[in-house]
């Protein structure tokens, strides 16, 4: 980001315009500006693969850039005041295709032993990673700078692959068969059918 930018509101504006990303949802994991350096280099690790608890949401997909929540970038990081945000794209899912967590969970990828941690320490743990392809890089909030990542290629759309049956779900899916009058089993919710305002995975 360039540092001649005089005031807050239009480093605010630049900021958004940078990581603002069409077709693109666009979450925030809080850390310290010495890891986010990391994180460009290694991909973003964690304990699980779950989107939701590593990140928030900081641009919604269904507003244009204009019309964005700058308090996000504003207001106090909501996971111990951390001073830098890296930034996260995943792209959509098509309409018609499945959404939910299901497909922004499928860009973890699992780390290899060598690089697993498992001591049972919350925040120490790390058993998966989002490869660096997502990470578009990482906003200081201090000076509202936006380092971006050389290696940010994300595809177009994701690859999802659906979970084999549980025993319990193939049990399930039986009585549906045998009783008619049964509801149909929950599908996981598609982006385009959720609240902007309050989106989730």
């Amino acid at each position: 980001m360039d540092e001649k930018i005089p005031d807050l509101e239009s480093k605010l504006d630049h900021l958004l315009e940078t990581i603002y990303k069409p077709g693109f949802s666009t979450a925030g994991h809080g850390t310290t500006e010495r890891v986010a350096k990391l994180i460009l280099t290694n991909g973003l690790e964690a304990r699980g693969n779950d989107l939701m608890s590593t990140s928030v949401p900081v641009i919604s997909p269904r507003k244009p850039v204009e019309q964005q929540d700058r308090t996000k970038f504003t207001d106090p990081w909501p996971h111990r005041g951390y001073k830098c945000v890296v930034i996260i794209q995943v792209p959509n899912p098509e309409k018609g295709q499945l959404g939910g967590s299901l497909h922004f969970n499928s860009i973890f990828k699992e780390l290899p032993e060598d690089r697993k941690v498992d001591i049972g320490v919350q925040g120490a743990d790390r058993s998966y990673y989002i490869p660096t392809r997502f990470i578009q890089g990482y906003v200081n909030l201090e000076t509202m700078n936006f380092t971006e990542n050389p290696d940010f290629d994300p595809p177009n759309q994701l690859e999802v692959e659906l979970p084999p049956p549980t025993r319990f779900a193939r049990a399930a899916t039986r009585a549906q068969v045998k009783r008619v009058d049964s509801p149909p089993p929950p599908t996981q919710p598609k982006i385009e059918d959720m609240d902007a305002d309050d989106w989730t995975w």
